[in-house]
């Protein structure tokens, strides 16, 4: 079918699209893609977007990876400990491949009893996820049988990818020095050791850095000077032809009351879709020129109501405009894209009558640049036509009043904005939204993304310093004489835990140098989304670097504070 197509549009659209110098396109879309893989304007719903689901399950993978990497690190750090019990199995018999399975099978049985708590967990913590996503997922995972299935595999993989290195690792112990106490005290593995310490908190100062510029885009699309005024301004949406033809009565009732500034009438709200259609209009030469452009319709107040600023010329006039096809205003972005030199000589193609005469409007003034939808997409050209009775009556459904209220005691001015409806229209209950709130629901998805961020942050540092914790509590232990020794020869407390930490240090500081970059491509490519758009300061690297630091050495000196403290006649009786 999509291959009949082309044909189809010469023979049925051709005509109509080489008359307005465009041109189409016709293309098949699946259903099936349309939640996750459809971004088309004026979608019937707000869609999903797939690449969120790339990120979450990434995310799911670097915190199984960190588990993973926690379990190999701590199991060959101790690989003293058991390594007499390797001597001792091969002595009696047992060859390599039993022990790695033997090993193999530890990890895996511990795997399966985390993957038994997982679904315990997920069942409990499934409506909080709701709650954070705005979602209304239902599972029943203890009846689902493909959900235990794949929990059960799951769980299995990750036994075998985190105990195969240590089953290889402690496999290979030679009984006659194992048995002769010749103990390797976890060295050989160190190097192994330090590289897992490195990718754990690479991964966790990449969440940090992530997490911190979804925030600081955020704020900015918040922020951001859009070309008007968006705070303590209320549109009323307008769905009633009584009310619609006492319209001029009903602004003047809201404006007679003290805490109204102004009201103006529109058929666009700032954070909706604005209608886009070609527009021919005449060029520095004088020829014909076609764009396409965004429209709005306003009445005579709405300039002054969202104050808005006008560069060029002027804002329509009672006293001269009497019909819509009089004159019309641009932003400067329509000026840049249809080249004007003096825009304010230039007139627009109002509409062409049945005898293919064009009736065109005369521009009258430049409207400043604003943004009347995301700030993922760019400024496009607009032209702004002034409503009329008949414009009111056939768009009547998407008729709003835009009431521009002073901040002190906007309550009771709501109330008394309710009241006036309630006498204008009875019979129906007032529908108004404040704009800010309109215009923050634009970026519902990055406030999502920065509450799942912060908690996936939070816990894939809380298992980084879990496996930190525990290999910082080795290497204390291995090192107890050394401190005895060293306390006694004078050194103080704070010399011996600066000892301790000095290597993971070390450690964190490489994953910082490892992280930037990979970060800074990451999140850089994730602000390509959005036109207008913060840069990547150079402080939030500082910001993260120091924070994991911070974190590593907190979680560090705790454990080696212990071993700071103790008696060092104790410790020069450690075997």
């Amino acid at each position: 079918m999509e291959a009949k197509f082309p044909e189809f549009f010469e023979t049925y659209m051709k005509e109509t699209y080489d008359n307005i110098n465009g041109h189409a396109s016709l293309s098949l879309q699946s259903l099936k893609s349309i939640r996750l893989h459809s971004n088309l304007v004026w979608e019937m719903f707000p869609n999903g977007d797939i690449v969120n689901i790339y990120v979450f399950s990434i995310i799911a993978i670097f915190l199984l990876l960190i588990a993973c990497i926690n379990y190999m690190n701590l199991a060959t750090a101790r690989s003293a400990r058991r390594s007499r019990e390797v001597g001792l199995r091969k002595v009696f018999g047992s060859n390599r491949s039993s022990l790695v399975r033997q090993f193999l099978m530890e990890s895996v049985l511990m795997a399966l009893l985390a993957s038994a708590i997982s679904l315990v967990l997920t069942e409990l913590l499934l409506p909080v996820f709701n709650e954070i996503t705005s979602l209304n997922i239902e599972m029943n995972l203890f009846t689902n049988l493909e959900y235990l299935i794949g929990t059960l595999l799951l769980g299995i993989f990750i036994g075998i990818l985190s105990g195969i290195y240590p089953a290889f690792f402690l496999s290979h112990f030679q009984p006659i020095h194992t048995l002769k106490s010749e103990t390797v005290k976890g060295v050989q593995g160190a190097l192994f050791r330090k590289i897992l310490i490195i990718v754990q908190f690479t991964i966790s100062i990449v969440m940090i850095i992530g997490t911190l510029v979804v925030v600081k885009q955020l704020m900015y699309s918040k922020n951001k000077e859009l070309g008007f005024n968006k705070d303590y301004l209320m549109a009323i949406s307008i769905q009633n032809k009584e009310v619609e033809k006492q319209m001029q009565t009903f602004k003047q009732e809201l404006v007679s009351h003290q805490g109204v500034i102004s009201a103006a009438a529109s058929f666009n709200i700032p954070g909706t879709t604005f209608n886009r259609s070609p527009v021919r209009a005449e060029t520095n030469e004088g020829d014909i020129k076609q764009m396409s452009s965004q429209f709005m319709q306003i009445d005579f107040d709405y300039i002054k109501t969202m104050e808005m600023e006008i560069i060029e010329g002027r804002n329509f006039s009672r006293d001269i405009e009497n019909t819509w096809i009089q004159s019309a205003m641009v932003n400067e972005t329509a000026v840049k894209k249809f080249g004007w030199n003096k825009p304010l000589e230039k007139k627009v193609v109002a509409f062409t009558d049945s005898l293919g005469v064009d009736n065109f409007a005369n521009i009258i003034g430049i409207i400043k640049d604003f943004h009347a939808s995301s700030l993922r997409q760019e400024i496009h050209p607009i032209i702004i036509w002034l409503i009329t009775d008949d414009m009111q009556y056939r768009y009547r459904e998407n008729l709003r009043v835009f009431v521009r209220l002073r901040n002190e005691n906007y309550r009771e001015t709501i109330d008394f904005i309710t009241e006036t409806w309630g006498r204008f229209c009875p019979e129906e209950p007032i529908r108004f939204v404040f704009v800010d709130e309109q215009l923050n629901q634009l970026y519902l998805a990055e406030e999502k993304l920065i509450v799942l961020f912060s908690y996936f942050t939070i816990l894939i540092i809380f298992i980084a310093c879990l496996g930190l914790f525990g290999l910082a509590a080795f290497t204390s232990e291995q090192r107890t004489k050394e401190i005895g020794v060293r306390k006694v020869m004078g050194a103080s407390i704070l010399q011996i835990i600066g000892l301790l930490t000095k290597d993971f240090t070390k450690l964190v500081l490489l994953s910082c140098l490892i992280a930037s970059p990979i970060a800074y491509f990451t999140m850089n490519k994730w602000l390509q989304n959005f036109a207008y758009r913060t840069n990547i300061s150079f402080w939030i690297f500082i910001a993260s670097g120091g924070l994991a630091l911070f974190i590593a050495l907190i979680t560090v000196s705790v454990q080696t504070m212990k071993s700071a403290q103790a008696n060092p006649v104790e410790a020069l009786k450690h075997e």
